[in-house]
């Protein structure tokens, strides 16, 4: 499919907040789409795969069903791709959503009163040997799990209070590129820079087993 075949008119143009498409893009969602951004070389999406991609992660999304999903989609696409550039990154996108936000809540700021407070309880103190590459949440084990910069540990927290547990982390043999949790088969997939991947059964114990 080509560029040229989304190419259609703007019809939110006009009004900005016409956009459903953003009000209704949850964080489980947000979160999934920027693990797919992960897979495409340079991590960046063309409007044909942002399509893609979009329809994939929301297939059970209300909005799917509309006649202008598609649209909406498209519009989104040029919306975030402020350079006109062939591609956009995951950057592009959660930039214009968040601009899209500030923007919204300042034109109504005197109904809204927005506080944000450091968390007391979900704090991480563990200790780290270098920047976090990566961080996710898997909802299905309530679990962060995170790798460093050419790191070769994954670390697994207790979500709740980002509590470490040590017995649960995974020594690989390589740098650590990327991580999935694949529910049906209840296991932790970890890609590694020797173009292995690496599969660990999740055990309740919380104890991963390869």
């Amino acid at each position: 499919m080509t560029r040229e075949a989304f190419e259609v008119s703007n019809i939110y143009a006009e009004d900005g907040n016409q956009l459903d498409l953003i009000k209704n893009i949850s964080s489980m969602e947000l979160l999934a789409i920027a693990e797919q951004f992960d897979y495409y070389p340079g991590e960046e999406l063309d409007l044909a795969q942002f399509v893609k991609v979009m329809k994939e992660v929301m297939h059970d999304n209300v909005l799917c069903k509309r006649e202008d999903f598609i649209q909406q989609l498209v519009d989104l696409f040029y919306r975030s791709n402020k350079t006109n550039a062939p591609t956009i990154k995951f950057q592009d996108l959660t930039s214009y959503l968040i601009e899209h936000e500030i923007e919204h809540y300042t034109t109504n700021a005197t109904q809204v009163d927005m506080q944000y407070m450091e968390s007391t309880e979900i704090v991480d103190r563990s200790t780290h040997n270098g920047y976090i590459e990566k961080i996710y949440y898997f909802q299905q084990i309530d679990k962060v799990i995170l790798f460093e910069q050419n790191g070769r540990v994954v670390k697994i927290y207790d979500a709740p209070k980002m509590k470490p547990l040590p017995e649960a982390s995974i020594e690989c043999s390589g740098p650590v590129l990327a991580i999935e949790f694949i529910a049906d088969r209840n296991a932790i997939a970890v890609s590694l820079a020797d173009l292995t991947i690496r599969f660990y059964e999740w055990q309740n114990n919380s104890n991963p087993r390869f």
